[in-house]
């Protein structure tokens, strides 16, 4: 795994995820704990999620892991019970707790808000899958979506590389809502030949117009910041970076090889 932050006139590989996104900085500035992160989009928001989790863990933080939405059934780690003592104990044990309702598909789902509210304060770190995509790596979000917690602090809004070269047909959640958007934002030969192809400049263009304008818009003080996943060699890499520079962003990830990564067997 490895991780490229970008920031304005800056750059580099920093350690990992933890240092790019400056957590150490950011939960400093708030003073109490816990720091909530609620991670949006497509494209590997689970991998992300798991990665921050193991270095959470790694540095003796206590990291909680839920969803406002649905997310896939934990093999380790998992906490169903809806018992206050049961998410302590299990972040006593293992420092990282996954905690949701059973839905009977081989998920869990959203946690009810008073519990939620209750389970926060044993964690340091709160780390929210608060959006759904179907397992493709490329969405648009549509009225109502993504569901942010009310006590969030960051939200990453995620996209995969992988849909690059694809038919957005096969490969974009909620093709209708990007369609609208690539009418009044995106190239004009975007439908050249009557098909859809996703570029690189559709990818900007998608997430500043599906996720970080609205966002931030709605949610004024809050980071809300992109993440280019599935970059999983140094030109992709490379072309994320450039992608940013081009939105114009103060603060971005690029990150790939999470599918390998030390941290794909944690939950």
């Amino acid at each position: 795994m490895y991780v490229y932050s970008y920031k304005r006139k800056e750059g580099g590989c920093p350690a990992g995820l933890w240092d790019g996104l400056g957590l150490e900085e950011q939960m400093g500035k708030k003073g109490t704990l816990p720091y909530v992160m609620a991670v949006t989009g497509a494209g590997g928001k689970t991998s992300f999620i798991r990665r921050l989790a193991w270095e959470g863990a790694s540095l003796g933080r206590r990291v909680l892991v839920t969803t406002t939405t649905h997310m896939a059934r934990p093999e380790h780690l998992g906490v169903f019970t809806q018992q206050v003592r049961d998410v302590k104990s299990m972040l006593d044990r293992e420092s990282v707790a996954v905690a949701g309702r059973l839905t009977g598909e081989g998920k869990i789902s959203s946690l009810e808000p008073d519990f939620y509210e209750s389970i926060c304060p044993e964690a340091d770190l709160v780390l929210v899958e608060a959006d759904g995509s179907k397992r493709l790596p490329l969405k648009v979000p549509r009225p109502g979506e993504p569901v942010i917690p009310g006590n969030t602090d960051m939200i990453l809004c995620v996209s995969g590389l992988t849909a690059l070269g694809f038919p957005a047909a096969d490969k974009c959640c909620r093709l209708d809502f990007a369609l609208e958007i690539m009418e009044e934002h995106g190239r004009r030969d975007y439908m050249d030949g009557g098909q859809w192809i996703i570029g690189l400049e559709d990818l900007g263009c998608l997430m500043l117009h599906g996720y970080l304008n609205p966002l931030r818009s709605r949610y004024m003080g809050i980071p809300v910041i992109p993440v280019f996943n599935q970059a999983d060699t140094l030109k992709l890499a490379e072309v994320s970076l450039r992608l940013l520079r081009e939105m114009n962003e103060d603060l971005g990830i690029a990150l790939g090889g999470l599918h390998q990564d030390v941290s794909a067997s944690l939950f």
